[in-house]
């Protein structure tokens, strides 16, 4: 089965960076490591573990840096007041 990304034959390998950066930062929030977070990335996935890290540090905060050039996923232009977007 050919890749739809290249149309070649070779698979892509998952390095499962985002599940890393997104359980890191929920280790973190709940260690007190940080009173504010900033995360430079486009990736939604990582919004479950931002959650997850807010609800179990409330008083912590998320700032999203997105990327130069990059549209804003309406994920993030529909954050809650605990964690902050910039384009």
């Amino acid at each position: 089965m050919s890749n739809p990304r290249c149309g070649c034959n070779e698979r892509l390998t998952e390095k499962m960076t985002d599940v890393k950066i997104a359980v890191r930062m929920l280790e973190d929030a709940i260690d007190g490591v940080f009173d504010r977070a900033y995360l430079i990335s486009s990736d939604v996935d990582l919004m479950p573990g931002i959650d997850a890290g807010l609800r179990r540090a409330p008083r912590s905060q998320v700032i999203v840096v997105l990327p130069p050039e990059t549209t804003m996923a309406s994920e993030f232009a529909d954050l809650s007041k605990s964690i902050l977007a910039v384009p």
